[in-house]
C-alpha cells in the first residue's frame, strides 16, 4: 500500500508538505489528481490542500513509498517528518 509525500512550491503558513496514504497505486494516482483540483465541499479529506490551492500554491510529488503501511504514515506524521523525508528539501531533487 503506497504512501506519498507532496512538496509545496512555497509554504502555506507553517506547512510545506502533505503526507498521504492510499490502498493501491491506482487509487493513489486518482487521489493526487483529486488533490490537484481540491475545492471546499468536495467531500474529500484534504482541507490543507484546499487552502493551498486557494492560495495558488502548486505542489510536486516528491516521494512515493510503494510498500508502506497506514502505521508508517501515522508514525511519519506524528514525528513531523515532512522535511526530513523530502528529497527536495534534503537537496537530492526528485
Amino acid at each position: 500500500m503506497p504512501c506519498y509525500l507532496l512538496h509545496f512550491d512555497r509554504p502555506y503558513k507553517h506547512a510545506r508538505h502533505y503526507l498521504g496514504f492510499s490502498k493501491t497505486l491506482e487509487t493513489m494516482k486518482r487521489r493526487i489528481d483529486t488533490h490537484t483540483n481540491a475545492t471546499a465541499g468536495d467531500g474529500q479529506n484534504h482541507r490543507l490542500l484546499v487552502k493551498v490551492r486557494e492560495e495558488g500554491i502548486g505542489f510536486t510529488v516528491s516521494r512515493i513509498w510503494e510498500e508502506a503501511t497506514r502505521q508508517d504514515e501515522r508514525r511519519w506524521k506524528r514525528n513531523g517528518g515532512g522535511a526530513r523525508l523530502c528529497p527536495i528539501c534534503r537537496g537530492r531533487g526528485l
